[in-house]
């Protein structure tokens, strides 16, 4: 027989094969409900009814109510991931500058929610890649950023106390971009609009909805929204053509500061002509006529026998002058100080120099520009593009879709540590933010899992559905793994679960 200490052997062997058979059993299942997890996060659909008992006919959405599965569980899992996912990040942004975008919405529960994304050229791809990052701290330092991009927020475009101007104290090299968007629907639709809120006024016996329609007649009604209607209209039309110009994938970068630059003398010409003036004057008349608009009178202002607080003692007798003084004029002074401001003389001299650059034509002072914006020697930059030009693979042109040919010649061609100053300036200029269509598209996906049934999901829990949601590819390529070992220490409690 054998001797006890061989028994006690044996048997620990048996016991530590079990254990670790069942080890490897239970993180085979975490691994199917890290699949069920992903699947549902990545589609936006809920996890959980709202009953959960036998008898209930709207169960979750796993293969079965099994244990493990409790909202607490499925919170570990998604925040696992999510922290897997954001290590993933972190590794493609590392030693990289970026460029940073945000914009704010308000979800289905009234709470401010912030989209930011992040803009890096991938070396792997050889193009700009934007990421969805929430708001989660990632821990990058402002010096890597190299531009942001607001849509006209207040509190984050604001330039005294705005996250525009704290972000310009840590890094003064920041660009800015914004967008803007047109009013043509109201106009091409207004007398329906109305009609239709007249229907609705006449008919309706809810007093709350019978309140708001009367208030949006009264509004569509008046002389001020037709005369703002009609003056926004072709201004706004201008505005959008740029707009779509400068978002096109193959737009010419010269031809890019002409059309800014002719919006900045159509503006400027709107402001000083005083017959276009007069047209759009009589054309509001004609409206408020057709539509039985009472015109305003201006009201006058008595005179004032001492020095008072006013600007100007200068009174306005006609409803003409006085609305284009107060409103006119001030709109088109904004628009100008907007594009002065957004497209500054500095920045259309950068994307000159850049459009110069792509056809080998760099004049001395597009040489300085470039060195000093983007820190490079001047005579090392030089001299790279003295011998790029005579390479065959670099063919030269003017639109955007040249830089990421280059940028892939520059790879392929294992060129890029030899003409550094070169492929530094195409990284960088692609590294700057364009439009504002990716948090846009974060706004649709973030009405898709925080609908009416889900308005008190936790704000934890919506930022890591969020991020597996908008950014499925990464999600796509995680290990389980990786999730599994990251769910086993991510709360300080032993878990009853072997893993």
């Amino acid at each position: 027989s054998n001797s006890i200490d061989i028994a006690l052997d044996e048997s620990r062997i048996i016991a530590i094969s079990q254990r670790e058979k069942e080890r490897l059993h239970n993180r085979s299942v975490l691994v199917r409900l890290i699949d069920i997890t992903l699947c549902l996060a990545k589609s936006g659909k809920p996890f959980r009814g709202h009953n959960e008992q036998k008898s209930s006919v709207c169960k979750d959405n796993g293969k079965k109510n099994v244990l493990y599965t409790s909202n607490l569980i499925q919170n570990d899992l998604l925040k696992s991931i999510n922290n897997v996912m954001k290590r993933k990040i972190l590794s493609k942004i590392k030693n990289k500058l970026i460029s940073a975008c945000a914009d704010e919405t308000s979800d289905v529960g009234h709470h401010e929610q912030m989209s930011v994304v992040l803009r890096f050229v991938d070396p792997s791809k050889n193009k700009p890649t934007e990421i969805f990052i929430g708001l989660q701290q990632i821990n990058v330092d402002w010096s890597s950023v190299l531009a942001v991009c607001f849509d006209g927020a207040a509190t984050l475009s604001g330039k005294n106390n705005g996250v525009q101007a704290k972000i310009k104290i840590e890094n003064s090299q920041i660009q800015w971009a914004c967008r803007s968007e047109a009013i043509e629907a109201v106009d091409h639709n207004y007398d329906s609009l109305v009609h239709c809120l007249s229907e609705i006024y006449k008919t309706t016996k809810l007093a709350d909805v019978r309140l708001k329609a009367n208030g949006l007649i009264h509004n569509l009604k008046s002389f001020n929204f037709i005369f703002a209607l009609t003056v926004l209209k072709p201004i706004l039309i201008q505005i959008r053509i740029v707009s779509a110009k400068l978002q096109s994938p193959d737009i010419d970068l010269l031809a890019a500061v002409s059309i800014v630059e002719a919006l900045k003398k159509s503006l400027t010409d709107l402001r000083t002509d005083e017959d276009n003036y007069s047209t759009l004057f009589d054309k509001v008349l004609d409206i408020c006529s057709s539509q039985k608009i009472e015109i305003p009178n201006v009201k006058q202002r008595k005179v004032s026998s001492r020095i008072d607080s006013n600007n100007t003692q200068h009174f306005i007798s006609d409803k003409k002058t006085e609305i284009k003084c107060f409103v006119y004029y001030t709109i088109l002074d904004d628009l100008l100080n907007g594009l002065e401001e957004r497209f500054s003389q500095e920045k259309l001299l950068l994307i000159i120099a850049i459009g110069r650059l792509l056809q080998f034509n760099l004049h001395e002072h597009d040489l300085i520009l470039l060195s000093n914006r983007f820190n490079l020697n001047d005579s090392e930059l030089e001299a790279e593009l003295r011998l790029l030009k005579s390479l065959p693979e670099f063919e030269i042109g003017k639109t955007s879709k040249t830089i990421y040919q280059w940028l892939n010649n520059l790879s392929t061609n294992n060129l890029c540590n030899s003409f550094q100053n070169f492929y530094k300036i195409l990284t960088l200029f692609v590294t700057m933010p364009v439009t504002s269509c990716s948090y846009e598209r974060s706004f649709s996906k973030l009405s898709l899992v925080k609908t009416k049934l889900r308005s008190c999901m936790t704000q934890d829990r919506l930022e890591s559905t969020m991020l597996i949601f908008v950014e499925q590819e990464l999600a796509s390529e995680l290990d389980p793994e990786d999730i599994i070992e990251e769910f086993k220490h991510l709360n300080n409690t032993q878990r009853r679960l072997e893993l």
